[in-house]
């Protein structure tokens, strides 16, 4: 009923991970687990199917792997430092799933800190996200500049209510796999490294006629503030332009959005860019503007309007 996937790289939680899924999980499952090219042993836990790629293969391809593996419809994709409740939360997720199959999912997150990654110990209550156009953060001046200025930014919703969100976000996600691969075509497939998994998936999701929601299921996650791996900016930027370039389809828009990134002629840039010509953004494009029951001006409107608090 219902196929786990769980990408990781050095993960020191991931047994504690698999053994609260199989504590708490009461239907049938499937846990796999993605190993994107841990360059340090990790125990693999009994009761999963492990795939080992040995080199990084990126996080988002890694979760689109372990979905076209999975031989359930119900998918639930998780970060490897997760929590869950002792209760019916599993069959819960797979009824609502069965019964919303265009519907993309995630679930109230609870905040987790290593060494206390008790239930009874989480802390605050997450529900979902939304989008705004542009964010700019100059106050570490350490940081790249891929990372001081972006533009379709996921920010958590302030209003504390399960329902329909704007993009999904919390580090665990539950598909139908038959509408991931069919009706979405595997957006996850076409990403780089690490960043901007959620919004390049429940943008799409809304435009080609589906639903993001917050599920009122909740479960632990430990936000790090440092990975166990390096992640590079050349992906990020390359994830973050491939969201614009695929769900924008005014020309003059999006490069005006792109512009607000102050992007220098670097050799990143570069590559990136050519990375983008080489990709399905323009046939992707095309397909959500074809295929699409609403718009990119419908998804403005209704999930990033500045006057709504969301």
């Amino acid at each position: 009923m219902l196929s786990v996937v769980i990408p990781y790289r050095n993960e020191e939680y991931l047994g504690f991970t698999v053994r609260r899924l199989h504590e708490t999980i009461n239907i049938p499952c499937e846990i796999i687990t993605i190993d994107d090219g841990s360059e340090q042993p990790v125990n693999i836990p009994p009761g999963t199917t492990n795939i080992r790629f040995n080199q990084p293969i990126g996080a988002q391809f890694a979760r689109h792997t372990g979905i076209e593996r999975a031989k359930y419809e119900t998918v639930l994709v998780i970060d490897a430092h997760m929590n869950f409740t002792d209760d019916d939360w599993a069959k819960k997720l797979v009824n609502y799933s069965q019964e919303n199959p265009t519907h993309i999912g995630c679930t109230i997150m609870r905040g987790l800190a290593p060494g206390r990654m008790a239930m009874k110990d989480a802390l605050g209550r997450y529900y979902g996200a939304h989008i705004i156009p542009f964010e700019e953060s100059l106050e570490d001046l350490s940081m790249h500049h891929v990372q001081t200025r972006r533009i379709l930014v996921d920010k958590w919703n302030v209003t504390k209510t399960c329902g329909e969100v704007g993009c999904v976000l919390g580090g665990a996600y539950f598909l139908n796999r038959s509408w991931y691969l069919e009706t979405l075509l595997a957006p996850w497939e076409e990403l780089r490294g690490w960043g901007y998994l959620e919004a390049n998936i429940s943008i799409p999701n809304y435009l080609l006629g589906g639903k993001n929601v917050c599920l009122d299921i909740e479960v632990g996650h430990m936000f790090r503030q440092v990975t166990p791996f390096q992640t590079k900016v050349a992906n990020i930027l390359y994830n973050e332009l491939l969201l614009a370039y695929v769900v924008i389809p005014d020309k003059k828009e999006r490069e005006a959005l792109i512009d607000r990134l102050q992007l220098p002629d670097d050799e990143i840039t570069r590559d990136v860019f050519r990375m983008l010509d080489q990709s399905i953004a323009k046939w992707y494009r095309r397909y959500l503007v074809d295929k699409g029951q609403h718009t990119w001006t419908d998804y403005k409107a209704e999930w990033m309007n500045p006057d709504r608090v969301y």
